[in-house]
């Protein structure tokens, strides 16, 4: 190859990748106009029913496994979410969004039974052979502009994170394949009462007198006059025992408690339910909007603890962020997600204070742990 003919071919591909951009701006611009023209002509959505308490005894493993289900979700949400919907009816995911024509914010819910769109205020319940179709118009990096039975919204979120909600709505046999999975600790029983704790270990009773028993890997269905027993047993010691007709039997108590776990003898067997394993009995938090206190005792793991794509910022565009860490091993990364970038807050024993600006772009708040043990203290506002 002659250099002229290099040079007409390096002329050519950057010929082509112009064109290719152009077309991309294009098309931008042509979904935006249409998402522009869709939320004038939109209507607002309804009939909303004022917000109703259906659930007066939410269960925490039920709250935490909200939370897990959306990254965008705050705590008052979740609990909002928790209060509203009928015991018997699980989340299988949950997206949060504003409708574009009011701004108005609205978490979508989908349960194993219907879809509920709802905040503090107001919700509605939508059937989901009801919903007429949802499509993504206007495509963006964490948040996608969507059209929703003729409603434009605007859901947080990146575009897998969306379709694959979109697939809950409108795609029976893989909704099915969710919702079997997300129900299956229940073993077929309708519950009408639960204790469960915020690693889904406790109890369900269930109509016609069934009882499940969670032990986080194993749910086994019993009924009552399958108990002889139970037990709290603390340091694997019995505390305190109850037999059937008898009342409670005080049976020792440990300096220290380093476990905690309920046993429950059968008429055939025994079950134990690790209600409090080791590396998690002095591990306790309070996660309210704004504010993370945390005692961890050799504990691993990772959690988005704040953030989101379309807060409403008492301090407009910058975040004030007051971190405090006493650490007595092991390894700790506070990590602020600023759209794309990573930067590391604090990784040690210490404070950190300082001003966050978020303008335009999604904000994160994370934590890394790899066997720590201390205390976490963090206030975001």
């Amino acid at each position: 190859m002659t250099f002229k003919d290099f040079l007409n071919k390096g002329l050519d591909m950057i010929q082509s990748g112009a064109k290719a951009v152009g077309d991309a701006a294009k098309e931008k611009r042509a979904a935006m106009q249409e998402f522009d023209l869709l939320k004038t002509r939109s209507d607002r959505i309804g009939p909303l029913n004022p917000y109703v308490i259906r659930n007066e005894d939410p269960q925490d493993g039920k709250e935490q496994a909200i939370l897990g289900s959306c990254i965008t979700l705050n705590v008052e949400t979740a609990k909002v979410i928790n209060k509203a919907l009928p015991i018997d009816e699980t989340v299988i995911d949950v997206r949060t969004c504003k409708e574009a024509q009011t701004e108005i914010f609205y978490a979508l819910v989908a349960t194993d039974k219907r879809l509920w769109i709802l905040n503090k205020n107001e919700y509605m319940i939508m059937e989901y052979d009801a919903i007429k179709g949802c499509e993504i118009i206007n495509k963006g990096v964490m948040t996608q502009s969507v059209k929703f039975d003729d409603k434009a919204f605007v859901i947080d979120g990146n575009e897998t994170d969306v379709k694959r909600f979109f697939d809950v709505l409108k795609n029976p046999d893989y909704r099915h394949n969710v919702i079997s999975h997300k129900v299956a600790y229940l073993v077929g029983v309708i519950p009408v009462k639960q204790v469960l704790n915020m690693h889904m270990k406790g109890v369900t009773i269930g109509t016609n007198g069934a009882i499940v028993l969670h032990n986080g890997t194993d749910n086994k269905v019993v009924t009552i006059d399958d108990i002889m027993t139970i037990q709290v047993l603390v340091n694997d010691t019995v505390a305190v025992a109850r037999g059937r007709g008898e009342s409670s039997s005080f049976m020792s108590s440990p300096m220290e408690a380093r476990k905690m776990a309920v046993k429950v003898i059968l008429s055939m067997g025994e079950y134990v339910i690790e209600t409090m394993p080791q590396n998690a009995l002095n591990t306790s938090y309070k996660r309210e909007d704004g504010t993370y206190i945390a005692n961890y005792d050799n504990y691993s793991g990772e959690e988005t603890i704040f953030g989101g794509t379309a807060i409403s910022r008492k301090n407009g565009d910058h975040i004030k962020v007051k971190i405090k860490i006493e650490k007595e091993s092991g390894n700790i990364n506070i990590i602020a997600k600023l759209g794309n970038n990573e930067t590391t807050l604090i990784n040690d024993t210490g404070e950190y204070e300082d001003n966050i600006y978020v303008e335009g772009v999604s904000y994160y708040l994370t934590i890394k742990l790899d066997d720590f043990k201390g205390n976490i203290d963090i206030i975001s506002e």
